[in-house]
């Protein structure tokens, strides 16, 4: 065993730069799960309910779905279709605004199903052609999903006015799924222009056909359950999200054989619609699907810094561990735990939990600052990742990573919240009541990571009815002000982002 410093060890700087910061990158599954800690939440999806994970982008929503599905199909003889919605083979058409509703969600639907039975198929392939048929029917099922039944022209004036009302409605039964439009306005009108064209105003989907040859296929090939994980549910837009929803209803979660995981963010995810008469349309969430898991409830330094320090001190050993030739931290440097590894790194235990709580929970910003502290402290010629490493590395981060994302309207709103929190009670906590909350401003900000909720249904003396939320600004905004004092104790209670850009 050598005495060189960790940071001195280009061994261990190359397995550093080589940590991958997004599950999907990682080809290989048991490194995914050798770098998997696990707070109890495989556990609840281990159970045959279809339930929605949420999670921020990076809280490791794909990782977990991910790791499910190599134990399902390894500890209980389930077969498990991981799939990624954004690289459907429909991804730009669902984006297409000159395409209709109904085309665009039924190309989605349609992908889906077809990536499931590409899995049934190479499952029954492994077994010898095991149900090789029923998978076979099940792909003629797919290939007669859609057809265009009925064709009209149309006639349409288009008028420049000041004001309109736009209604769009599919209608959908057990065989058929329609789509109806129509436009009302009344106004000056400035321009007007006649157009001919044939419209496409009802497309089948034969939902009962598709379940039935599904539900065959499962059978024949002797599994004991199909695990469905959908992944970047929010990459699907938001119009088309409850029709997608309303078809796996219809044709996936009535089979008992089959169960449906999705990853999404809570606040770009519509997985319901009701029209002007009372119909409903998608996901009954707390009756189809439950909707009990947020990962963001889980690595938090604000809720729980103990278990934070501990969770994230085991995370970066693993995968540390993972990147390295095997035995290299015991034979090169004696390091056999996560403990004696944060020792040996970092100069003091209140550096690594500053590095955890500028994370905020969130696994990808904590790795991506990690990796900029390591390096920072290194070229500075420091034998151990100093305090001073990890706060900058922290702003560089927030800089580069979160606020570029942010567009001027977004950003001015941002700016303002900053002002006000820290000018005003000079800490990072704040308050918001359910209204302000909703608001499309905070939703982004806290999606985009500029801002973090540490608790719900705080109450105060002097507003005993309202109950508010507690949020943190992100650390790279405050890190380097003099004076911040990190007490929840003073959040002051913001409410003048009811007028937000892009409140509705």
């Amino acid at each position: 065993m050598t005495t060189t410093s960790l940071l001195a060890d280009m061994t261990v700087a190359t397995a550093t730069s080589g940590i991958i910061l997004r599950s999907e990158q990682q080809p290989d599954p048991q490194v995914l799960e050798n770098t998997f800690v696990d707070t109890g939440v495989l556990a609840q999806l281990s159970g045959r309910n279809s339930q929605i994970v949420y999670g921020r982008r990076g809280t490791g929503k794909s990782h977990v779905l991910r790791v499910l599905a190599a134990k399902a199909q390894r500890d209980r003889n389930e077969l498990a279709v991981y799939v990624d919605i954004r690289v459907l083979g429909s991804a730009q058409l669902m984006t297409d605004p000159g395409r209709g509703l109904a085309l665009r969600s039924v190309s989605v639907f349609k992908d889906l199903l077809s990536l499931f039975q590409q899995r049934l198929l190479e499952h029954s392939i492994s077994l010898d052609g095991v149900g090789l048929e029923a998978v076979s029917d099940f792909a003629d099922s797919i290939r007669a999903v859609t057809s265009v039944v009925t064709q009209r022209e149309t006639t349409d004036e288009w008028q420049t006015t000041r004001a309109q009302d736009h209604a769009l409605r599919l209608r959908l039964s057990l065989t058929d799924v329609a789509v109806d439009a129509h436009h009302k306005g009344h106004s000056e009108v400035v321009g007007k222009r006649v157009g001919h064209y044939n419209e496409t105003f009802e497309n089948t989907v034969v939902f009962a056909e598709v379940s039935q040859q599904l539900n065959t296929a499962v059978l024949a090939l002797g599994i004991n359950r199909l695990l469905l994980l959908v992944d970047e549910w929010a990459s699907v837009p938001v119009d088309l999200q409850p029709y997608v929803a309303e078809f796996l209803k219809r044709t996936v979660l009535p089979l008992p054989k089959v169960t449906v995981k999705i990853g999404s963010l809570e606040h770009q995810s519509t997985f319901a619609t009701r029209h002007d008469d009372g119909s409903r349309i998608g996901f009954d969430v707390g009756g189809d699907v439950f909707a009990n898991l947020d990962l963001d409830d889980y690595y938090s330094h604000d809720r729980n810094p103990t278990g934070a320090v501990t969770f994230f001190g085991e995370l970066l050993y693993r995968h540390l561990v993972s990147e390295l030739p095997a035995g290299h931290l015991r034979d090169a440097h004696g390091v056999t735990t996560p403990q004696e590894l944060l020792t040996r790194l970092f100069d003091e235990g209140r550096t690594f939990a500053d590095l955890v709580r500028a994370g905020h929970g969130v696994i990808r910003d904590f790795l991506g600052i990690y990796t900029h502290s390591f390096f920072r402290s290194m070229s500075a010629g420091s034998a151990i990742i100093t305090t001073a490493a990890v706060q900058a590395a922290a702003i560089e981060w927030f800089e580069i990573d979160k606020l570029t994302n942010l567009d001027n309207d977004l950003y001015e709103v941002f700016r303002t919240l900053v002002n006000e929190v820290i000018g005003g009670a000079n800490t990072p906590y704040f308050l918001l009541d359910r209204v302000n909350a909703s608001t499309q401003a905070i939703r982004e900000l806290y999606d985009q990571r500029l801002i973090h909720l540490v608790k719900r249904g705080v109450t105060r003396p002097d507003a005993p009815g309202t109950r508010y939320l507690l949020y943190i600004l992100d650390f790279g905004t405050y890190i380097d002000r003099d004076g911040i004092v990190l007490d929840p104790a003073g959040a002051t209670v913001v409410q003048a982002l009811t007028a937000s850009p892009g409140q509705p």
